[in-house]
């Protein structure tokens, strides 16, 4: 599952933190937390891809 996401996905950290991915690298992941702030996540964080329920 971590392999195949991408660019623009959404996801949902262990944390409990719904994030949408910048960018693909080798053991992270840069992500987009609000229109202002980008970190670095490490791949092992992710909990699953988030599915817009609405």
């Amino acid at each position: 599952m971590i392999e195949a996401l991408t660019r623009g996905d959404k996801i949902i950290t262990t944390g409990g933190l719904i994030v949408e991915i910048k960018k693909v690298e080798d053991t992270y992941f840069m992500i987009k937390m609000n229109n202002e702030t980008e970190v670095r996540l490490v791949k092992d964080a992710v909990a699953r891809k988030y599915e817009d329920e609405a």
